[in-house]
């Protein structure tokens, strides 16, 4: 395995499709004044959100062997590497339009598609941009915790900071270790005010994810 795969796998160890729910071809619905969930509410722009869910499924794909244990040879990571430029020249495209693609515009779905492969894009910048978003579709519920922690601490490590939330692992000596963390000894404090579970619990889900141990602690 060569540097350039490591890097990918590095980026690549704490992956949302790994803690967060696909995203589901299902129509939004809205509460009633009673209470009662009204019919479905259809986004603005169905049409971008079937491309988004589209772009999802490629960026998935090409990601499938990373949950079998054998990790990726040279030709998987290139299709990954082609895959996430393609997703991130559209993203671009999409964000000139519409700005980051909204609950309202493509839902829940197709903005949860849209969020994952900007956290998988190469483009520090658009992750930049997508985060004021994240960060408010957060506090209005429309996406989970995680999505804003693991976007927050992905922008810090490709800056060269220590992360906050402990979202991000990376592969050394055939093991995930955690990444270089801001005050570890208080994580699972922060985790806990954001709504997510304890870092022993993070690291298995993706110890049994992706078949490779996991080590949540801070001295490796």
């Amino acid at each position: 395995m060569n540097l350039a795969t490591l890097r990918t796998l590095s980026l690549c160890a704490a992956l949302p499709c790994a803690a967060l729910p696909a995203p589901a071809r299902t129509p939004q619905t809205q509460p009633s004044q009673t209470g009662e969930a009204s019919a479905p509410r259809p986004p603005k722009n169905e049409a971008l959100r079937q491309e988004l869910l589209k772009m999802y499924e490629a960026d998935q794909a090409a990601r499938a062997p990373m949950g079998t244990g054998k990790w990726v040879n040279e030709d998987q990571t290139k299709k990954l590497n082609e895959t996430d430029a393609a997703n991130t020249k559209r993203l671009n495209e999409i964000f000139r339009r519409y700005g980051f693609p909204s609950v309202s515009l493509v839902g829940k779905d197709g903005a949860f598609a849209a969020f994952v492969m900007v956290i998988h894009s190469p483009s520090l910048g658009l992750k930049k941009r997508s985060l004021p978003y994240i960060k408010r579709a957060f506090r209005r519920g429309e996406v989970p915790p995680e999505a804003f922690a693991s976007l927050t601490d992905t922008i810090l490590a490709a800056e060269g900071k220590p992360q906050i939330y402990g979202t991000k692992f990376d592969l050394v000596g055939g093991k995930f270790v955690l990444a270089p963390t801001v005050d570890p000894a208080h994580l699972d404090e922060r985790r806990k005010e954001l709504g997510l579970p304890p870092i022993a619990d993070y690291a298995k889900g993706m110890s049994d994810m992706y078949k490779m141990p996991a080590d949540a602690s801070v001295s490796h």
